[in-house]
């Protein structure tokens, strides 16, 4: 990841699968551990796309890598629940809220990579 970000980026995330995600802070020196949103699979595809619309956004919006990476990890969990994009619905919002708030809660700074 630090050898990524050497070549210019400010953050680098490595996709992790079930084991979530590891996400490198170039100009902190930082990395924090994304755990995943538990749900039910049933198709991956598009997951990766959604990851990281989902953490431009909340890079966008907060300019906070931990509050992106708790994004990200939303973001793709609701594509994975079924095959095809899924619809936005009231619910959804608000169950994405949920499990956003879940998430933020459990990244984590790592002390050591």
């Amino acid at each position: 990841l630090v050898a990524l970000a050497d070549y210019g980026p400010r953050v680098v995330a490595l996709r992790q699968g079930h084991n979530g995600a590891t996400v490198y802070d170039r100009e902190a020196g930082q990395f924090w551990k994304v755990p995943i949103v538990r749900t039910n699979v049933v198709d991956v595809t598009g997951a990766g796309n959604a990851y990281v619309g989902g953490f431009i956004v909340g890079m966008v919006e907060t300019g906070s890598v931990h509050e992106s990476a708790a994004r990200a990890a939303v973001s793709a969990s609701f594509v994975i629940e079924q095959s095809g994009p899924p619809i936005i619905t009231p619910e959804k919002e608000e169950a994405a809220r949920e499990r956003y708030q879940q998430t933020r809660d459990a990244v984590t700074l790592l002390e050591k990579w």
